[in-house]
């Protein structure tokens, strides 16, 4: 196979466009709709919570130690999984809160220091 120079790489993309980089024929001038932006309404509000999602990850991270390998997942919190998906978007916070509910306590294990791999 022939290497190209970045520059003969770059011309020949321009001229035959990957087909997941490019856009369908548009009609006319595509205009913004409030509705259409998947942009939060609250930036700070979202980095907060960001932060926080941060933080919890390193007090995990640090508590390791103190934690069992693995906890099974209480029937409650299994039958939690059975309920109808929602069909409308719900508050990030919300959604964090149910992660934090009924994955994060749950995992395999392969996080804990003496974890060393099995089945079950």
């Amino acid at each position: 196979m022939e290497r190209l120079s970045r520059d003969e790489d770059r011309e020949r993309d321009h001229v035959r466009p990957r087909p997941w980089t490019t856009l369908p024929e548009l009609d006319g001038p595509v205009e913004r709709s409030g509705d259409a932006s998947l942009d939060p309404q609250d930036w700070s509000r979202l980095r907060a919570l960001a932060h926080r999602m941060l933080n919890d990850v390193f007090d995990e991270l640090a508590g390791l130690w103190g934690g069992p390998v693995w906890r099974p997942m209480p029937a409650r919190v299994r039958r939690g999984w059975e309920e109808k998906l929602p069909r409308s978007g719900d508050e990030p916070e919300t959604v964090y809160a149910g992660y934090r509910r009924l994955i994060a306590p749950y995992g395999v294990g392969n996080r804990h220091p003496r974890f060393f791999g099995g089945a079950r």
